[in-house]
C-alpha cells in the first residue's frame, strides 16, 4: 500500500523564496487565514529533497516573463487587505 503525507511549510512575505522540500511533491495550494502557509502532499517514505522557487507579487505588480523560467500560479493569500499572489518559478527545459 502507497503511503502520502501533507506537509506545511510557511511563505515569508518576501518576494521571492526558495523552499527545500521532499522530491516530487504536489503543491496542494495556500492558506493565509491564520498564518501564511503551503501545503504540499509528498509520498512516503521520504528519501530526496529538492529546492523550489517561488515569487509572491502583489495585486497590480507588473510579472515579467523571461523566456527561461515560467510561473505557476498556486493562489493567492489576503493580509492586512493586501493581496499576495504566489507562483512556483519553473526553468523552462529545453532539449
Amino acid at each position: 500500500m502507497q503511503q502520502k503525507r501533507i506537509m506545511k511549510f510557511h511563505l515569508s512575505l518576501d518576494a521571492t523564496q526558495t523552499i527545500r522540500m521532499p522530491r516530487g511533491a504536489e503543491i496542494l495550494g495556500i492558506s493565509g487565514q491564520t498564518q501564511d502557509l503551503l501545503f504540499i502532499l509528498v509520498d512516503l517514505p521520504i528519501t530526496e529533497f529538492e529546492e523550489r522557487h517561488f515569487k509572491i507579487y502583489l495585486n497590480d505588480e507588473i510579472i515579467e516573463y523571461d523566456g527561461v523560467n515560467t510561473k505557476e500560479y498556486i493562489g493567492f493569500y489576503c493580509k492586512d487587505e493586501i493581496y499576495y499572489h504566489v507562483f512556483e518559478i519553473k526553468e523552462i527545459n529545453i532539449n
